[in-house]
């Protein structure tokens, strides 16, 4: 057994200061602490070096210079009916003028200040002070400003006010509602290119509703992950999409596009997919990267000019400076939208 030693104050501390848990739960319910190797790790991704305690000292008091720098936190969060609470920082002494500008435009005030008894802080030989203030109860859902003046210096900041619960469709009522959580590569059939795709999760969901009664699905995220070109690996991970603007075109049925109907030499892809699915079989793990070359072969030759006469007619129109995504070729405005 691995004994573990006692991390250093200074790690744990920069770590908590980070958002970096230093402990959990497993499956058992046992507390574990997380190696001191991997919170070096986490915090030289985030840009902080910590392998030695100098470097953690210098790290946690640069935290403390820029947060003492800093007029106003940088995002205030706060919620109907609950006191939100936050701190701003002025020159000793001087006075500090706080209002709202809400969302619709119209300035707010009723902030009240509090008291607190912070020591001032020493910043490159000027003395800051800390005062706090409190959000007046009800303002309204929505994106507002927090405005800060102080001998003719201002400063804002982004006041974003939530709603406590979101709540349930009306649809579903008082009753509790159940459903499947699924990977959606993982959701393969008979008739699959190897990954589980959007049709896939439509036959789930019809099956899991008509059959069980299910109410939703929960799937993983389907964005355009990186680099998710015809020849380049993809990546593996299915949380860390590359962008929010287009799907990841992995899980595109080739047989579902609409002018897979009008392609005139449906046999080679038919024969395609039958290799795709026996490369499948034979693995005990998703591979992405083996569908993925098929998939743009099978879909290119799909969206080509070739491939039936009405077809260049029937692309809708596109910005010449517009490429598709995942696609390595350069723009061209009578190319088809391939997500």
């Amino acid at each position: 057994m691995t004994v573990m030693t006692e991390l250093a104050p200074s790690l744990v501390e920069l770590a908590h200061k980070h958002g970096i848990a230093t402990e959990y739960d497993d499956w058992t319910g046992r507390r574990v602490p997380v190696p001191e190797t991997t919170l070096v790790a986490v915090l030289a991704a985030l840009g902080v070096p910590a392998r030695t305690e100098q470097e953690r000292n210098d790290a946690l008091f640069e935290l403390l210079r820029s947060y003492w720098a800093r007029p106003l936190p940088p995002t205030i969060v706060g919620r109907p009916g609950a006191q939100t609470r936050f701190w701003a920082h002025v020159t000793h002494g001087d006075p500090a003028e706080v209002w709202l500008e809400l969302e619709d435009g119209t300035r707010g005030g009723g902030v009240q200040q509090v008291d607190n008894f912070t020591p001032p802080f020493n910043l490159d030989g000027r003395l800051v002070g800390e005062a706090s203030f409190v959000l007046p109860a009800g303002l309204p859902i929505g994106y507002h400003r927090v405005c800060l003046r102080s001998r003719g210096v201002e400063a804002g900041t982004a006041l974003i006010m939530t709603p406590d619960w979101l709540g349930l469709p009306e649809r579903l009522g008082a009753r509790r509602a159940w459903g499947l959580a699924t990977q959606l590569y993982s959701v393969r059939s008979k008739r699959s290119w190897g990954v589980g795709d959007l049709t896939d999760l439509t036959d789930l969901a019809v099956w899991s509703t008509s059959r069980h009664g299910a109410d939703f699905l929960v799937v993983n995220p389907l964005h355009a992950a990186a680099p998710s070109g015809p020849t380049s690996p993809m990546e593996p991970s299915p949380y860390l999409p590359t962008s929010r603007r287009f799907v990841n075109p992995l899980y595109l049925r080739v047989e579902a596009i609409p002018e897979f109907a009008d392609l005139l030499k449906r046999s080679r892809v038919r024969r395609l997919r039958s290799d795709v699915q026996r490369r499948a079989r034979r693995l005990d793990a998703i591979d992405r990267d083996g569908a993925t070359p098929t998939r743009w072969r099978c879909r290119w030759d799909t969206w080509s000019p070739r491939s039936t006469p009405s077809a260049p007619a029937a692309w809708p129109p596109r910005a010449p400076t517009e490429s598709c995504w995942g696609c390595r070729r350069p723009p061209i405005s009578s190319r088809p939208r391939t997500c």
